[in-house]
């Protein structure tokens, strides 16, 4: 609860007393507060991550431990891995909800658009009004660059109270743009105009090259080469 609001130092401080209380516990809580102790105490990923795998094995119907799998993994770059934990869980436990939305996002970081579009449409059949899906529909279609689709997921959220998550995308999307922009803009000066261009191709370095906003960008990069 502290860490959901903000409050780090209150939050070690009951990570840490639950861990030195931790033998009074069941086995699959005693391992629970090991790894937040390891992950939120002192962010060793290494070790958590070890623990939470020891817990997806051992428990592989308890979602928590597959939930700081796949965020571990993605903080260490390990995009593919991410993927895979979700998708095991996805098998285990088809009927969750919110790890579709996590899946989409997985596959749209690999750049897996057709994969992202086929986990949309299914989960979306089943939560037609679950807005983390709408974003990550508007987020494929950033990457799509298919300017249609983002405004249609636009005009499903201006019909309902503001949601925070989906304005962060939308301030994304123009920073993304921008780097474009300035990139283009900056073509009389070829030095500028090739940082811009490293610095938005960086952000998809991941990402499927047959995507077509990144296909443009490095079809001008080449050009200033």
């Amino acid at each position: 609860m502290y860490r959901a609001l903000g409050d780090y130092p209150k939050s070690k401080e009951y990570v840490t007393k639950a861990y030195a209380l931790r033998d009074r516990a069941s086995p699959y809580e005693n391992l629970l507060m090991q790894a937040d102790y390891y992950y939120f105490v002192f962010g060793d990923e290494d070790k958590s991550l070890t623990i939470y795998q020891q817990m997806a094995e051992s428990y592989p119907q308890q979602d928590i431990p597959w939930n700081y799998l796949s965020v571990i993994y993605e903080d260490l770059g390990q995009l593919e891995k991410a993927l895979q934990v979700d998708l095991q869980f996805v098998r285990l436990d088809p009927d969750t909800p919110y790890i579709y939305p996590v899946l989409i996002r997985d596959e749209t970081n690999l750049g897996r658009m057709l994969e992202a579009h086929k986990t949309y449409d299914s989960a979306v059949s089943r939560a037609p009004d679950d807005p983390y899906l709408r974003r990550d529909r508007y987020l494929i279609a950033f990457v799509e660059g298919d300017a249609k689709a983002m405004a249609k997921q636009v005009a499903w959220f201006e019909k309902r109270p503001p949601y925070g998550p989906m304005l962060i995308f939308e301030a994304r999307t123009e920073a993304y743009q921008g780097h474009l922009r300035a990139a283009r803009e900056l073509q009389g000066d070829t030095p500028k105009a090739k940082a811009a261009y490293q610095d938005f191709l960086e952000l998809w370095k991941d990402a499927d090259s047959d995507i077509p906003i990144f296909k443009e960008a490095k079809a001008e990069y080449a050009k200033l080469q």
